[in-house]
Formats: C-alpha cells, sequence, structure tokens
C-alpha cells in the first residue's frame, strides 16, 4: 500500500555539500528497481486511466497538433508513428470526456480538446525536472536533478516515484492506484507544487497542476538536438500510491 503523496514532515534539508556523491550513490541504489524492458504501451497503461479518450501530440512550428484517440493502444501506435517521423511526440496526461468541447481563443469561438474543462480522469501526479547547465532555476546535470529529487522525498516523507530521463532532463510520475477525478487531483497537484516552492525544489511548476499537460512518453526519442537525438527511457520504476 502507498504513502499518501501530499505528506511533508517540517524538517529542511541542509546543503552539505555532497550532492554530487548522494546523487552517485543513489544511482546504485535505484538500479535494482529499474525495470528497463518498459516500452511504451505498458507506461502508458501506467499513468494514464483505463477510460476515455486519450490525446496524441506532435510539436510543429505552429505549436502542439492533437490527435484524439479511442484507446491507450491506438494512443501508443500514433506517437511511435510520430517518433518513427522524426517529429516530437508526447501524449496527454489525463483521459477525455468528449472528442472536442466549445472554447474560445483570440476572441473567437474554437473547438478543442486538450482543456481542463474536458478532462474525465488523471492516475498520476508528476514533476518536470529540467537540465539547463547555467540557469539558475534548473539544475546542471541528471545526476543533481536525481540527488535533490531523493532529498526532497526524504524530508517530505513521500515514497521515491517513477523516475524517466526526458532525454535530458527527469520526469517523476508518482502513479496512483486508481483513476480520480479532476477536483480530486487538482488540489493534491497544488499541493505537491507548493510543497516543491517550500523546500525550494527546482521544478516545473506550471507542469505540476496543469491537468491538460503533455510530456515525453518512455520508448521515444529526444530531439532537440538534432545531430544527437537522446532517448526518454525509464531510470527507476515504483509501485503506485493511494
Amino acid at each position: 500500500q502507498g504513502k499518501n503523496c501530499c505528506g511533508a514532515s517540517a524538517t529542511r534539508p541542509g546543503n552539505d555539500g555532497n550532492a554530487g556523491e548522494n546523487a552517485g550513490r543513489s544511482y546504485k541504489a535505484l538500479v535494482p528497481r529499474a525495470k528497463r524492458s518498459m516500452n511504451i504501451t505498458e507506461f502508458l497503461q501506467r499513468v494514464l486511466p483505463a477510460r476515455g479518450l486519450y490525446v496524441a501530440a506532435r510539436l510543429t512550428p505552429q505549436g502542439f497538433r492533437n490527435q484524439v484517440c479511442e484507446s491507450i493502444a491506438e494512443l501508443a501506435q500514433r506517437i511511435v508513428q510520430y517518433d518513427s517521423q522524426g517529429v516530437a511526440a508526447y501524449y496527454a496526461c489525463a483521459s477525455y470526456r468528449e472528442h472536442s468541447v466549445d472554447g474560445v481563443k483570440d476572441g473567437k469561438p474554437i473547438k478543442q480538446t486538450r482543456t481542463h474543462k474536458n478532462v474525465r480522469a488523471l492516475r498520476d501526479l508528476w514533476l518536470d525536472l529540467d537540465v539547463k547547465p547555467g540557469i539558475d532555476t534548473a539544475f546542471e546535470s541528471q545526476e543533481e536533478a536525481l540527488g535533490a529529487l531523493l532529498d526532497f522525498c526524504q524530508v517530505t516523507t513521500l515514497p521515491v516515484p517513477m523516475i524517466i530521463s526526458s532525454g535530458v532532463g527527469l520526469q517523476t510520475h508518482w502513479t496512483l492506484a486508481a483513476e480520480v477525478l479532476p477536483e480530486v487531483w487538482e488540489p493534491i497537484a497544488k499541493g505537491l507544487k507548493t510543497l516543491a516552492g517550500h523546500y525550494k525544489f527546482k521544478i516545473d511548476a506550471q507542469c505540476t497542476s496543469d491537468m491538460a499537460r503533455v510530456l515525453r512518453p518512455v520508448g521515444t526519442w529526444n530531439r532537440k538536438n538534432p545531430a544527437a537525438p537522446t532517448p526518454v527511457e525509464l531510470i527507476a520504476d515504483a509501485e503506485p500510491v493511494d
């Protein structure tokens, strides 16, 4: 049985200068938890509700283009297709009720799918840890990000989540034992964001509480540097939480 995702202690982590050493030990400790064979379908089944509509997103010069899928199997196939074409491929982190709902953009009525009011359910709480050397709000390396994550989990008593290399940075996923409605998910996600801010844990705060967010799935490639694509892959697995 998993722990509650937003329990925290009152202790503030100290900076003892051993982050690099701690990260190295942490990687070794996490190796037995890794499931190297996790494929895109298994990953999507872990992080998404079992019912609803799903969205595959591809990044174009004009922004994200969304494709509604009827099943997780179709979602995985669509993402693999995009990735094989060299296109940046993403999945929407929720399941949706309708193929489209009415919305407004620039004062004009439009049809939308990937919007908060159309979310049916969620089964994951996530953090996005950026690695951008020389940027104060990001980490210098994945090793530094991982060390900070494990310190954060220790001081807050949160269970160590599933950890994904996004090709450059890290994603963390506290997958849930059962799907939850948006009105249940949102205050928990905001609580997680507040907790990270309290402990000065460097996250993409906007990402954490955005239920219509897209993320890169395991089994694809990060092509931000076209000359040297990097895989999106599992670093360590974790059990679902309550």
